[in-house]
């Protein structure tokens, strides 16, 4: 009898330790899932982001030393390429002032920049000096250059980036197809 009572104590003794074993291991089995679909989607988002190499690359020539004769540049963001170049008049100037005069608001949106659509880069010469609440309250009191975003789904907005190339994304108050008038012409 003793002997019985004996290895009904070690059998219930080693199936509870088989059971926290088998429950350790499905722990760090989650967890070390869980790691790896984080890596995952981080590489998910990090090869969407090669992509849009094109459209950085036109963002970061915006800084060019010379900006006195710059021309207007429309950029396919599905094509990934500046496909036309249009040189500023007084009315573009004065239609893309009005925009950054009439900023409403932040654009809250996770993604900033469409899938589809253009991208509109206006230098404004000479730089001009903007009482915008909007944008004086994050140190941009001239503004040299503005982006006018048109995606193909939704409203316009504009990026303004500045003086350490953050960008900033607004909505603003003001009719676009004027621009796009002058900029067909």
């Amino acid at each position: 009898m003793v002997l019985i009572r004996i290895n009904r104590k070690l059998l219930k003794a080693s199936v509870i330790i088989l059971l926290a074993i088998s429950l350790s291991l499905n722990i760090y089995n989650h967890y070390h899932s869980m790691e790896l679909t984080n890596k995952y989607e981080s590489l998910v988002c990090l090869s969407s982001q090669f992509c849009q190499t094109s459209l950085l690359a036109f963002l970061a020539s915006a800084q060019e030393l010379d900006t006195t004769n710059k021309p207007i540049e429309i950029f396919d963001i599905t094509k990934g390429e500046v496909i036309k170049k249009v040189h500023s008049t007084r009315q573009i100037q004065k239609e893309t002032i009005s925009y950054l005069n009439g900023i409403s608001g932040m654009y809250v949106k996770v993604k900033a920049f469409p899938e589809k659509g253009y991208i509109v880069r206006i230098p404004i010469t000479p730089p001009v000096q903007v009482k915008n609440h909007w944008l004086n309250d994050y140190n941009i009191n001239s503004v040299e250059e503005v982006f006018i975003l048109l995606p193909e789904q939704g409203n316009t907005y504009l990026l303004v980036l500045d003086n350490k190339l953050r960008p900033y994304f607004y909505n603003f108050i003001g009719n676009v197809d004027v621009l796009l008038k002058y900029l067909d012409s």
